[in-house]
């Protein structure tokens, strides 16, 4: 049950959140409660320092635990007002006179409304405040914070020796080993791919026993403090300025040259997708991290109780799936380990914070890192194949959104800021005069930019821009990317997957996801592609059908996010479907079965012996919809009023 105290400060801080007096105790109450990174977060989240020396104190104590560098400047702060205090005498504060307020406790703030005078001075203050304010929480004086210049001496001489002892652990835990030959500066050297998964795996298993598990790191939903986020370093980014538009973390799909297109041209038709939403790191106030609100957003979007379920099923039986060494799959492994990655990273899972599922986490990306350090390429096909394109966007996305969602934490892996940044740039060169990509990135055999080897490259870049780092010419290739997909959409309202030859049902997703991040989605060309994808669902039994020829999986993918987005009755018609299909397909060990028509060029049968890792990734992406986005018009639900 949610502590009244922590919501009642939580409203007041959003009103008022230059308060310190209303930051510093609900702060403290979250530390209490042992939620040490929720509780920091509330801390760095001010928008301007303290200037109470209490303040100070109660940020420099909360901090240190969690991020002693971040504790720092508040230190300097109390250095300077204790030498301050000592060159000039101590002036009383004036205590203005005051009608008497009656102690009225915490738990009853919204019913103790009329006991409280209607204007008032707290004690100390110079401005009067208005203490009738329904649901405000007023202290009383004997909680309110008492400063004493000797207590302050002392408590400062303590926390200035409790910083150093936390300083020292940082470095002993991070200290270069010479053997291992492990740095973690902004330009990390190469490392070898046996060595550098041993060390990560190893680095993750000395921090369990002293990191909090997950529940001790919850931090608060968003639905009680949205506004809190831990400060960003990051550059502006081209692709966050798209209007009212909030890009984020996408999804998933897979695109593999497995022979057979489809009658779409030589080679194989790719799967993928992509997704827009509302995304933060992993210490911020993501909502996703915490199961309350997880569930909230399954209810109120029209989810069932089943839904968690059948992800957490899925989770563990991916885990149990992955190969030793990291990877998944045995076909295409640098894809497979992508998209099982973005199953665990879309549920919040991360190593530093997932006791479940941490660890698992972290030997995929190192895999995928070790991969890059090898070939500096994201797969370990040719090049020039039809499946390297969607190999290399798929882990290229994994990694980009594994880097935002792990800088702020303990675990550092090294070089994974090189990964990500010289995978964006194989993607950046390898984008074709139209805009668009094609099989082996422009070799010989690639016949032209392809809408869905070009999907998963949009989905790429979309997920570095918010690692808060500058890719040379990304900005540029991703607009002349939206370009070419806005060129492709034929006179029925289809976009086609080479130029508008070939429009179909599933290149329609593909290409709504990659207007909706970017920034498009009032535009006619996605109005025109949801219309035909409508009317494609009238010759069907349902929009969504598992068990038919027209399963058509990774289409659905993509479809489920373009509904989700654009709310109202599409979402509803495909949300039905969805849960009346997917839920009752998952097997009992957490897999799904064959859908039906997955032997054909655009079934889950296309990836060979990966088919049962693609099928479940997918599947949980799909039903991790409810809380891995904020749909267009920034409704909780997708929209679910309106048509």
């Amino acid at each position: 049950m949610e502590d009244p105290a922590i919501t009642a400060f939580t409203q007041q801080l959003e009103i008022n959140p230059g308060d310190w007096f209303i930051r510093s105790h609900l702060a403290g109450l979250l530390e209490a409660q042992g939620d040490l990174h929720g509780a920091a977060e509330v801390i760095l989240a001010a928008p301007a320092m303290p200037v109470a020396a209490d303040h100070m104190l109660a940020a420099v104590r909360i901090l240190t635990p969690v991020n002693p560098a971040a504790a720092l400047p508040y230190l300097q702060l109390l250095g300077q007002l204790g030498a301050a205090a000592q060159a000039a005498p101590v002036a009383r504060p004036v205590v203005p006179q005051v009608p008497e307020v009656p102690e009225v406790p915490v738990a009853a703030e919204f019913s103790a409304v009329a006991a409280v005078p209607e204007e008032g001075v707290r004690a100390g203050w110079d401005e009067p405040v208005p203490l009738a304010v329904a649901g405000e929480v007023h202290l009383t004086e004997r909680e309110k914070p008492k400063f004493s210049l000797s207590k302050f001496a002392l408590v400062v001489g303590a926390h200035v020796g409790l910083l150093l002892v936390g300083a020292i652990w940082v470095i002993s835990e991070t200290k270069i080993n010479k053997k291992d030959e492990l740095k973690f500066d902004a330009q990390p050297p190469r490392v070898s791919a046996a060595r550098g998964t041993e060390n990560a795996v190893k680095m993750a298993k000395k921090k369990s026993s002293s990191s909090a598990p997950a529940a001790a790191k919850r931090v608060l939903a968003k639905n009680s403090l949205s506004s809190i986020a831990l400060p960003e370093i990051k550059t502006s980014s081209p692709l966050t300025d798209v209007g009212n538009v909030t890009p984020g973390m996408g999804g998933s799909g897979l695109g593999m040259g497995f022979g057979g297109l489809g009658g779409n041209g030589p080679g194989g038709t790719g799967m993928g997708g992509g997704g827009r939403g509302r995304f933060m790191g992993a210490l911020s106030i993501d909502s996703r991290c915490t199961k309350g609100d997880r569930d909230k957003r399954i209810a109120t979007a029209g989810g069932l109780p089943e839904t968690e379920r059948n992800v957490l099923r899925a989770l563990t039986w991916m885990k149990n799936r992955q190969n030793p060494d990291g990877s998944w799959g045995s076909g295409n492994r640098a894809s497979m380990t992508g998209l099982c990655l973005l199953g665990y990273l879309g549920h919040c899972e991360v190593p530093d914070s997932s006791k479940e599922y941490g660890e698992t986490v972290l030997k995929g990306i190192t895999w995928l890192v070790d991969l890059w350090m090898k070939k500096e390429f994201l797969s370990e096909s040719d090049r020039a194949s039809n499946s390297a394109p969607y190999e290399h966007g798929i882990a290229t996305y994994a990694l980009a959104e594994a880097y935002s969602m792990t800088r702020y934490g303990t675990q550092r892996i090294p070089n994974l800021r090189e990964a990500v940044m010289g995978s964006i740039d194989v993607i950046v060169k390898g984008q074709d005069s139209e805009g668009g990509w094609n099989y082996g990135y422009g070799a010989p055999t690639g016949g032209g930019p392809d809408m869905s080897v070009s999907g998963w490259q949009i989905q790429a870049m979309n997920a570095a821009g918010h690692t808060g780092m500058d890719f040379p010419g990304m900005p540029e290739a991703f607009k002349k990317a939206i370009v070419y997909v806005q060129n492709s959409q034929s006179d029925n309202g289809a976009f086609g997957y080479r130029g508008k030859n070939g429009a179909s049902y599933g290149m329609t997703g593909v290409a709504g996801l990659a207007l909706i991040v970017g920034g498009q989605e009032r535009g006619k060309e996605l109005r025109r592609g949801t219309d035909f994808i409508r009317e494609d669902w009238g010759r069907r039994r349902a929009p969504f059908e598992y068990d038919s020829p027209d399963a058509h999986l990774y289409g659905s993918y993509y479809i489920n996010q373009v509904s989700f987005m654009q709310g109202g009755k599409m979402w509803r018609d495909w949300n039905k479907a969805l849960q009346e299909e997917l839920l009752p397909n998952q097997k009992e060990d957490g897999s799904y079965k064959e859908e039906g028509g997955a032997m054909g060029a655009h079934g889950s049968g296309a990836a060979g012996p990966d088919a049962e890792i693609y099928r479940t990734a997918l599947c949980t992406l799909m039903l991790e919809v409810y809380y891995r986005y904020l749909p267009a018009t920034e409704k909780l639900g997708g929209g679910l009023g309106g048509d």
